[in-house]
């Protein structure tokens, strides 16, 4: 159990770091115009991140979480991302019900772009305002952040920077151990875990040394990377603990007359396997539309766990608006027979 949460605690943290190294390299690439249709809560941000989570799997919702965490994207944005994914359940739906998940996944998107606008006007009328906790972007001490140049040039290399080298070591050895981890049918996301490593390894081969050292090294890595494994690797250990001791799927059978508010209860849970059974329950037609519906919307799989890292209380707060919309929607789709 210790070295499975560990692994993809690794996996998960190893991707939301170098998205974040990433996305800010390519948006100073491109003097900060690469992102700025986004920042303004404009109706492409909620289109974007809600097809992100839309995506099979976790890699979207966490690479919404990483541009967020760094206010290229706003909390509705984040929502939208959360609603429209059905974590790695989604491929199970695929293989059982491949039309039926295709319906859920396209009215997941639809509900995930209003629902993020929803909820950034919400908060503005509110008062709660949240764009981003820290809008921590790599704002260079060394100047105008809009006057940094991080063109790429190998001679940076020569000039001994004995962090850089550090980095880079370590970085080229968690990218290499990718190559030795089992991902069982899912090749693409090994090979996108590893592009990305590598575009990291070459921004870190290329760029300046200040924008490297106060901007990746100083912030990215010893900020945010240690908070968001310990964090992540926490929560996984303690899930799977309670899932193990806790049979869930013998419980939700016994109290089938709960189904659809357990659905969403479940869905609370911040991890793939206990929504299984709604898949299963849904494929062998014991549990309805509406309740699969349900769970799918509530729950996000493993993406919203690095968020925890960042704020606790705007993860919260976005899990319980979640239930929320999802109890609303839901009950409509119970109480017309879905």
């Amino acid at each position: 159990m210790l070295f499975h949460s560990l692994r993809d605690a690794f996996v998960i943290t190893f991707f939301v770091i170098n998205m974040m190294i990433v996305a800010e390299y390519l948006n100073l690439l491109s003097e900060r115009r690469l992102f700025s249709l986004l920042k303004d809560k404009s109706l492409l941000s909620y289109v974007f991140s809600s097809f992100l989570g839309a995506l099979p799997g976790c890699l979207g919702p966490f690479a919404v979480v990483s541009l967020y965490m760094h206010g290229f994207l706003s909390f509705g944005a984040v929502m939208a991302s959360m609603i429209a994914t059905s974590g790695d359940e989604s491929y199970l739906m695929l293989s059982l019900f491949p039309v039926k998940a295709i319906y859920l996944f396209l009215i997941l998107f639809i509900a995930g772009v209003f629902f993020g606008w929803l909820s950034d006007k919400l908060l503005k009328v509110f008062g709660f305002g949240i764009y981003s906790m820290s809008r921590c972007g790599f704002n260079c001490e060394c100047g105008n952040p809009h006057s940094v140049s991080v063109r790429p040039s190998f001679s940076v290399l020569r000039k001994g920077n004995l962090k850089r080298y550090v980095i880079l070591l370590i970085l080229l050895f968690f990218t290499l151990s990718l190559l030795y981890l089992d991902f069982g049918d899912e090749g693409w996301m090994k090979l996108t875990l590893i592009a990305i490593g590598a575009f990291s390894l070459f921004i870190l081969a290329t760029a300046p040394d200040h924008y490297v050292e106060h901007n990746i090294i100083d912030h990215v890595i010893f900020k945010h990377s240690w908070r968001i494994l310990l964090w992540v690797f926490g929560s996984l250990v303690l899930l799977e603990f309670l899932v193990e001791s806790w049979n869930i799927a013998s419980f939700i059978e016994r109290h089938g007359g709960i189904m659809f508010p357990l659905s969403a209860l479940v869905g609370l849970i911040p991890e793939s396997g206990p929504h299984i059974f709604f898949t299963l329950g849904y494929a062998r037609g014991v549990i309805p539309f509406s309740v699969l519906f349900l769970n799918s919307f509530v729950q996000d799989g493993h993406g919203l766990l690095p968020l925890f890292s960042h704020s606790f209380k705007i993860a919260l707060l976005l899990k319980l608006l979640k239930l929320f919309y999802g109890l609303v929607l839901g009950g409509v789709l119970y109480l017309l027979g879905f």
